[in-house]
């Protein structure tokens, strides 16, 4: 019970933050001449938009996050070929990437590479895991996918040139709404549960996460699955 009672008052805190700017904008709002305040509405409205789809995302993390510690679902797992993950990532972040000018490179063993494990919590942890990596690198930066064999496991490795994470922090960045001092501000701050997500998510398929990372070096964040194929 006091699990979701911190749950609870921890997501009111959060979404508080982003319903007060938009109340503010819609007070503005009400007070300006459409005819007179054009670039000032716009400003307005930038700021609603932003912050609705905070908002939203944030709804969104909590009902996985909700759904993963229920315990209650149950996942499919499935033959995944590593090589068709790779392809799909790829495109799916093709646009994000591009915008960044970022260096977007993928590995895989030559002979391709074939596990069993729930597809839908794959993707979950990946996709959470390059947001990240996307959000925290500067322009220019790199982002690096790999997969390989690890004894009787798969590894994939998303690894980042971004800004890293301090030592102090590194324990807590998988706790819900934690953020490390680089995310807790800026139009790019995120939910603050998309590596609690990963954690669960990870737990769900039996699998385990490391974090490696270094201020100004970037972050190095590995997913070891058992290979049950």
């Amino acid at each position: 019970m006091q699990v979701k009672a911190d749950l609870a008052a921890n997501a009111s805190h959060e979404l508080r933050t982003p319903l007060s700017a938009i109340r503010a904008a819609v007070d503005t709002l009400s007070s300006m001449n459409v005819n007179e305040d054009g670039l000032a509405i716009e400003k307005c409205v930038d700021v609603v938009d932003r912050h609705s789809a905070r908002m939203d995302a944030m709804i969104g993390d909590l009902l996985r996050l909700s759904r993963l510690e229920s315990g209650a679902d149950q996942f499919e797992r499935t033959s995944i070929s590593g090589q068709a993950v790779l392809k799909e990532l790829t495109a799916f972040y093709a646009d994000a990437v591009a915008a960044k000018s970022l260096r977007w490179t993928t590995s895989i063993p030559e002979d391709g590479l074939t596990f069993t494990t729930s597809g839908e919590l794959l993707r979950l942890i990946l996709r959470n895991l390059i947001d990240n990596a996307i959000r925290f690198t500067d322009t220019g930066g790199e982002i690096k996918i790999s997969m390989g064999s690890q004894e009787s496991a798969v590894a994939i490795v998303v690894e980042d040139t971004g800004c890293g994470i301090p030592l102090a922090e590194q324990r807590r960045v998988f706790e819900r709404f934690y953020q490390v001092q680089q995310a807790r501000s800026g139009p790019d701050r995120g939910t603050g549960l998309g590596l609690s997500i990963v954690r669960h998510a990870a737990l769900a398929m039996d699998a385990q996460v490391k974090l490696d990372s270094a201020v100004g070096r970037g972050t190095q964040v590995t997913l070891v699955i058992p290979n049950q194929s």
